[in-house]
């Protein structure tokens, strides 16, 4: 009688060595693991969107979310390769390497180097092997998994579902707080803008002797007469430039608004420096403005910064020719 391959398989060419059997909780926590690092990449690709980059910041430096990634995946393609190297390479004998002429050997090759793709490969048909061996499907095996659950007692099965709930929710919490972390950190960064370097040695300069003129006598000049000028007519005053703050709040992630009051049309800058030293870098708060017909301007952005607390803005201001500036601190909420 032939015997008939495991469920989900294709019949598996004759190698010296079988594939690995891995145990139950083993191929668990290596599926597990596998997720883990697929989600926390999503999270910091989404964490890192709309983070404007400058060619002056740093960008090579990684978050935390992706060194993580980068461990997890790392360790899990070693454990596969150090226990099941062969299926690994051959995918449970589907790939043929001596069948496969020169191109598509390269593909491969270029495939394995992305580490995200092979470990997905091998462990779904890992899954498939071990469901094989024991007979089961999908559905089987969760459908065994929960009816285990439920022959425990109800202190057990309290105890293991709090368990579960715990654990979720402590990787849900810290995957969020590191992508906080990761963004904060590309905000700081893209905001530092590095200063040129003094110079160590000045550059030496050379003086030149300036020759000496001889004196050219000159005639004594006559007097001249000058006709006075009729009194001219008093100018009035002309108007002073003036600055002077009429709001300043901000609620972090939610909302920030400074309000000036000055001279109708006066040219208006600012800058807002949080407590951790750095300045916003909200493009609201970039550029030259101006004051309305009543001398007004108010400045609205969404503050993100990691130090709640005290906050300053400076704001300059010029017209006329005049110049003036003024500060005024308040507390980010």
């Amino acid at each position: 009688m032939s015997q008939q391959p495991p469920y989900g398989q294709q019949p598996l060419p004759h190698t010296t060595k079988p594939p690995h059997r891995y145990k139950g909780w083993v191929l668990t926590a290596l599926v597990l693991t596998y997720l883990a690092s697929l989600v926390f990449l999503l999270t910091e690709i989404v964490a890192m969107s709309g983070v404007p980059t400058s060619p002056e910041s740093t960008s090579s430096s990684s978050g935390i979310l992706t060194t993580l990634t980068t461990l997890l995946i790392l360790v899990l393609y070693g454990f596969i390769l150090l226990l099941d190297w062969r299926n690994v390479f051959s995918l449970f004998g589907r790939i043929h390497w001596k069948r496969l002429n020169g191109w598509k050997r390269v593909g491969l090759i270029f495939l394995y180097l992305c580490v995200f793709i092979i470990p997905g490969l091998y462990l779904y048909f890992a899954t498939q092997y071990f469901l094989g061996v024991r007979h089961q499907t999908p559905g089987s095996a969760l459908s065994g998994v929960w009816s285990s659950y439920r022959e425990k007692s109800g202190t057990v099965q309290f105890g293991i579902a709090l368990v579960t709930i715990l654990v979720l929710l402590s990787f849900i919490g810290l995957t969020g707080a590191l992508a906080v972390i990761d963004r904060e950190n590309a905000l700081t960064s893209s905001a530092i803008t590095p200063t040129t370097a003094p110079t160590l040695f000045p550059t030496p300069t050379q003086s030149v002797p300036t020759p000496t003129q001889k004196p050219i006598p000159t005639s004594t000049p006559k007097p001249a007469i000058v006709p006075t000028k009729a009194p001219q007519p008093t100018q009035p005053p002309k108007p002073q430039l003036f600055l002077s703050f009429t709001c300043a709040q901000a609620v972090d992630y939610s909302y920030g608004r400074v309000c000036v009051h000055s001279q109708p049309g006066a040219a208006l800058t600012i800058t807002v420096t949080y407590c951790t030293g750095y300045n916003a870098v909200s493009k609201s708060l970039q550029g030259t403005q101006y004051a309305n017909s009543s001398g007004n301007y108010e400045w609205d952005w969404t503050p993100q910064t990691k130090c709640r607390g005290s906050a300053t803005a400076y704001v300059q201001a010029s017209w006329n020719g005049q110049s003036t500036s003024q500060s005024d601190d308040f507390t980010v909420q």
